[in-house]
């Protein structure tokens, strides 16, 4: 999508609105409430996609069921065609199911099915190591040595019989 509008461009356009800066508070709130909303996916425009087309169909589809394929493709900045092939297949997998309501398909994910795949395994070790590099590490200090009393050193008094 050459004309596609990224996060920086609808941020700029924001706080030129607002008459603000492109960092305040009112417009990353604005940023956010349209990506709840599901009409723009503020992603900060980050140069590498760490899950793939299914990944972020699926992600899409739980957080809303009732999304249409337009809204989900318009969400995350891909053709009606690729998330239509993603969402077969994610009926295919036994993932998803997708049913009819009236003129509206209604999406429902499998979570036992999400958990049994191996992408969930590699992801929870992936966090699971995100959090034990977040953690501050505490330098233990080195046991100190245990401590010698001496006592002070008495004379012999000639009052006291030696050893």
């Amino acid at each position: 999508m050459p004309d596609e509008l990224t996060s920086a461009a609808l941020r700029a356009a924001l706080a030129e609105a607002l008459g603000d800066q492109h960092d305040s508070e009112t417009v990353e709130t604005l940023m956010r409430t349209l990506d709840e909303k599901k009409l723009f996916r503020y992603h900060k425009d980050e140069p590498v996609a760490l899950l793939s087309t299914p990944g972020r169909v699926l992600m899409s589809i739980m957080q809303d069921p009732t999304m249409t394929q337009r809204a989900i493709a318009v969400y995350i900045g891909c053709s009606e065609t690729l998330v239509d092939k993603t969402v077969k297949s994610l009926v295919k997998a036994g993932l998803v199911t997708k049913t009819k309501v009236n003129r509206q398909n209604v999406y429902q994910i499998h979570p036992e099915k999400i958990g049994e795949h191996s992408d969930t395994e590699h992801l929870r070790d992936a966090f699971e190591l995100l959090d034990l590099l977040k953690k501050p590490t505490i330098p233990t200090p080195p046991p100190e040595p245990p401590k010698v009393v001496l006592s002070p050193r008495r004379r012999p008094s000639t009052t006291e019989e030696p050893f």
